[in-house]
């Protein structure tokens, strides 16, 4: 009989064990998706950066360098600068150089809105799987599993 009891007890902590796993599992896999969407993003990021400077060039080429064109160049070599505040000037940047003829100011012009489309996506993809994981994580089962295995809020 005790020995039945103890097989008992024992099975009961094993599902427990793998439920508990189980919802580790399900919040990683959310977890997982948030972060990469967050390395394709800053991935974009950075390749609009590196569009950035063919893009002054080329406008360079076709005009004189404006109080804007200074400003998007100052931003670009910072490493403090916010990408709001670069999105920003090159909205700016674009609205006051309509007048430009060099194709390969066009060029990188269609690639940086490209790439601004790309991160808009990406940047509301990332708030409703946020939104997914957090409240998950909230949930009764969930809130258990992921204080016993420590994870993380999401901002």
């Amino acid at each position: 009989m005790i020995e039945n009891l103890f097989l008992i007890i024992a099975a009961i902590i094993i599902i427990i064990f793998i439920w508990l796993f189980w919802l580790r599992n399900s919040l990683m896999r959310d977890l997982i998706a948030v972060t990469q969407i967050q390395s394709i993003l800053k991935s974009d990021f950075a390749k609009r950066r590196d569009i950035i400077p063919y893009l002054l060039e080329s406008y360079k080429a076709a005009s004189e360098p404006t109080d804007l064109w200074r400003k998007l160049l100052d931003l670009r070599s910072r490493t403090d600068s916010s990408e709001i505040e670069i999105l920003e000037t090159l909205q700016g940047f674009f609205a006051s150089s309509q007048s430009i003829k060099n194709i390969n100011f066009h060029e990188a012009k269609k690639n940086i809105s490209d790439l601004n489309k790309h991160i808009e996506a990406s940047n509301i993809e990332i708030k409703a799987k946020s939104e997914i994981y957090s409240a998950l994580r909230k949930r009764f089962p969930y809130s258990l599993a992921s204080a016993i295995f420590s994870l993380p809020e999401l901002s």
